[in-house]
């Protein structure tokens, strides 16, 4: 289950793994240099001014608290920027013994 943490915005969908959530954005022509990503106060932001292939681009998620810059990585690749934010701890799933 997907934590409310991620706005689902009918464009992009955050996939959700036992230890990570990942999405990926169609960004066609852009260079990696003109894609913004930040993570401020829990909200992770995307800010990309646009070019003559791709509208701009503004969005931003809320991140589970104790969500840090480390555990978010960033791949761009023919066109698709990709996200990955590795689960704290506690968001991850774990298994409950039955008495």
């Amino acid at each position: 289950m997907l934590l409310s943490y991620f706005y689902q915005d009918g464009f992009n969908k955050w996939d959700d793994h036992s230890d990570k959530w990942t999405i990926s954005i169609p960004i066609a022509g852009a260079k990696k240099e003109d894609i913004k990503i930040n993570l401020i106060n829990q909200i992770l932001s995307l800010d990309f001014d646009g070019n003559e292939f791709t509208y701009p681009i503004r969005k931003e998620y809320g991140v589970p608290p104790g969500t840090h810059a480390k555990d978010i990585h960033v791949s761009y690749e023919a066109g698709v920027l990709n996200i990955e934010v590795d689960k704290p701890e506690e968001s991850k799933p774990s298994q409950i013994k039955i008495n």
